[in-house]
C-alpha cells in the first residue's frame, strides 16, 4: 500500500500563513508599481523615509477620532510599507543599511500610530483603553528587540 503524497502536498500548501498569503498577493500588485518607481529612479531609501511620515500622519487623523480615513489610510501605508524592499530588489540597491533604515522606521511609524490614539484616548478619558495601549507599545518595541537581540547572539528568531 503506497503514500498518499497529495495529501502532503495539500497539507503543505495550508501551512501558509495569512501573513505569508497577504504578502504574495501585495507582491504582486505593488510589482508594477515598484517596477515604474525603478524605471524613474527613484531610491528605496526615500520610499522608506515616506512611508514612515506618511504613517505618522495617519497618527493625526487617529488623534482625532477619524477612524474610517484613517483605517483606510493604515492600509494604504501599509501597501506602501512594502514598496521600498520590492524597489530595493528590483533595482539591486540592497543594502544592510537600508534594511537597518526600514526596519528602525517601521517602529518609529507603528510608536506614530499608537501616539495618535494615545492622544485620542486621553482625551476621551478612557483609562483602561490608555492602559491597553501602553502594553500593546510594550509588546510591540518587545518584539523587535527580542528579534534584535536573538540575532545578534546568531540565534535564528523568524516567528
Amino acid at each position: 500500500m503506497g503514500v498518499d503524497h497529495s495529501d502532503m502536498e495539500d497539507r503543505g500548501r495550508e501551512a501558509m500563513t495569512i501573513n505569508e498569503a497577504v504578502r504574495r498577493l501585495a507582491t504582486r500588485l505593488l510589482r508594477p508599481i515598484a517596477a515604474l518607481l525603478v524605471a524613474w529612479g527613484v531610491h528605496p531609501n526615500v520610499l522608506t523615509l515616506a512611508g514612515c511620515l506618511l504613517t505618522a500622519g495617519v497618527g493625526v487623523f487617529l488623534a482625532q477620532g477619524h477612524w474610517r480615513l484613517g483605517g483606510l489610510l493604515i492600509v494604504f501605508t501599509a501597501l506602501l510599507d512594502g514598496l521600498d524592499g520590492l524597489v530595493a530588489r528590483l533595482s539591486g540597491r540592497t543594502s544592510r543599511f537600508g534594511a537597518f533604515l526600514d526596519s528602525t522606521l517601521d517602529r518609529y511609524a507603528e510608536v506614530a500610530l499608537l501616539f495618535g490614539l494615545l492622544i485620542y484616548y486621553t482625551r476621551e478619558q478612557q483609562r483602561l483603553d490608555v492602559l491597553l495601549l501602553f502594553v500593546v507599545l510594550v509588546g510591540s518595541l518587545m518584539v523587535s528587540y527580542t528579534r534584535a537581540r536573538a540575532e545578534g547572539l546568531d540565534i535564528e528568531c523568524k516567528e
